[in-house]
């Protein structure tokens, strides 16, 4: 345990349902059990008008004043009642409204009670939402404290109202806990301090700790991917120290349904910098919307590794049927050192290619290209799922709060999982990769003809300006404003030319920036947000009941 801490990153509420209709509003309640109402202004106004005149100008005014002011959330009359206003019935509202609904919640109280009579949502799909936002709530934010105490240390019981007591609702409820304490396990692995805890051999050890018997755990060792000639995961390790926790690993989990029977295989695969330094090639500067210095936050660069490894645990905890599912984890950090790659070093890829690192910073492209490479080889999958934190031109295209940068090699697959994450309230956009983009990564190498290209064949990174020398752009001229995305889809680019089989089905999710908390948003960029899990989850479901098309 870190520093004596002597509690866990996250408590265990008991969360259950309530036919309590959703929309009664208590008029006394005490300040152990609040209860909680995630609804709009006219349906609160409404709602008062149930405690007579008093209760309806008390309405009339609250209508007003939310109307003309931002704020989110407030008691009610004194009576312990929690108001947290929606916009609308959405689903990005609800959970914005669950997260304000919070704020107000007393230290003190054993029980909440949540509402939400304006939810436009099935009711198994609302108490999933609701359940998996209060598991989320279950996370330690004061973990790494002196007094490490948990924000609602008394709080017992989360009680969902206006459910059904079906047994359909009560499975939505043990799901989207599931589902909320795998992301609190990623969040965990994101928010986990460099150097003191968090290394290769310690998220290792988290992922070994979800073993069971339809679930396999097995982490290898730098002599492992020597043997493998995972020249590109390598050279990105050369920087850190040669023996020890630092040590490169590659974490296989994989898992398979109770009853053995698959027709779906599917590989996922996340990048797991542990700390991003990036290399030779320093992060300087200074972040324009943080204020941080670039190389802050870097701790993150390995939310696509934590992504993969809470999907496993919550694909095993809810026992999908008809899929197979292999998780990869590549886990190093990007050191300076005396032995760290140098830009212009020339490093063997898996699949035997010869790839220039132009740019040490473009190191995690390199740990999922032989990662990617091994698993498809290995496992012969129908599908392929990367997740990363890839690139600044993502966050800078798309914006750092809850986006995605979808692509792969069949533009159609990724709109499709573009629509998975856009369902889950996200900003996500598929975008294609073209013919351009490959030779932008080739440097215009054309197959069979020794006169083209450069000194290589693949490159790591490669000037954006470059990309109009391949008409990514158009006939107008790069700018930087317009075009960024393409720093994501280049890329996207460079994993493309490692899959074993090109023919396989792949999409590259780019989550560069979403790994953390808005500045805006409770706690701020301190705290991971656990992006990723249920986008690949969802995928993985879909696929394997047929609903995706491949």
């Amino acid at each position: 345990l870190f520093f004596g801490q002597s509690v866990p990153y996250a408590k265990d509420f008991t969360i259950t349902p309530s036919d309590v209709p959703a929309d009664t509003l208590d008029v006394q309640q005490p300040e152990d059990h609040p209860v909680a109402f995630l609804l709009a202004s006219e349906k609160l106004s409404q709602m008062l008008k149930q405690l007579g005149p008093v209760g309806a100008f008390l309405g009339n005014m609250l209508h007003l004043f939310v109307k003309s002011t931002p704020a989110q959330t407030q008691k009610v009359d004194g009576n312990g009642n929690i108001i947290s206003l929606l916009k609308d019935g959405s689903l990005t509202a609800l959970q914005k409204g669950f997260q304000h609904a919070f704020y107000l919640v007393p230290e003190t109280a054993s029980e909440l009670a949540i509402s939400a009579p304006d939810a436009k949502l099935p009711p198994e799909q609302l108490a999933f939402e609701l359940a998996k936002q209060a598991a989320l709530e279950e996370y330690n934010l004061n973990l790494y404290r002196q007094n490490s105490t948990h924000p609602f240390d008394a709080l017992q019981q989360i009680v969902l109202r206006g459910l059904p007591l079906t047994p359909d609702i009560h499975k939505a409820i043990a799901h989207g806990k599931m589902m909320g304490e795998a992301m609190n396990l990623t969040r965990y692995l994101v928010d986990a301090p460099p150097d003191t805890i968090k290394s290769p051999a310690w998220i290792s050890q988290q992922a070994k700790a979800l073993a069971s018997p339809t679930l396999t755990v097995d982490v290898h060792d730098r002599a492992w991917i020597q043997q493998q000639k995972m020249g590109l995961f390598l050279a990105v390790a050369s920087g850190n120290r040669k023996t020890g926790e630092d040590s490169p690993r590659l974490v296989e989990m994989v898992y398979t349904p109770p009853n053995g029977k698959y027709d779906k295989t599917i590989l996922l695969v996340g990048k797991g910098i542990t700390f991003d330094t990036g290399g030779t090639n320093l992060k300087v500067g200074v972040d324009a919307e943080t204020g941080y210095p670039n190389i802050h936050g870097m701790k993150g660069d390995m939310a696509g590794a934590a992504a993969v490894i809470g999907t496993m645990k919550a694909i095993n905890e809810m026992h999908l049927e008809n899929v197979r599912v292999i998780g990869l984890t590549p886990l190093t950090p990007n050191r300076l050192g005396a032995y760290a790659m140098l830009p212009n070093h020339v490093a063997i890829a898996r699949n035997g290619k010869r790839v220039e690192i132009e740019n040490t910073d473009a190191e995690g492209r390199l740990v999922l290209s032989d990662s990617m490479n091994y698993g498809g080889e290995k496992y012969h999958p129908d599908v392929i799922l990367d997740i990363a934190t890839l690139t600044g031109g993502k966050a800078a295209a798309l914006g750092r709060d809850n986006s995605i940068a979808v692509m792969g090699n069949n533009y159609r697959f990724s709109k499709q999982l573009s629509a998975i994450s856009r369902d889950l309230g996200r900003k996500a956009i598929a975008y294609p990769l073209t013919e351009g983009h490959r030779r932008w990564v080739t440097k215009g190498a054309i197959p069979g003809n020794p006169r083209t290209g450069g000194l290589a064949d693949v490159y790591n990174s490669v000037p954006m300006k470059e990309g109009e020398r391949y008409g990514l752009y158009g006939k107008v001229p790069y700018s930087r404003e317009k075009h960024i995305i393409h720093h994501s889809l280049q890329g996207g680019a460079f994993l493309r030319e490692f899959l074993a089989d090109p023919k396989t089905p792949w999409g590259h999710l780019d989550i560069a920036g979403s790994e953390l908390a808005p500045v805006n948003e409770r706690g701020g960029t301190e705290y991971a947000t656990g992006i990723g899990v249920e986008d690949l989850f969802q995928a993985v479901q879909q696929i394997a009941s047929g609903n995706l098309k491949t």
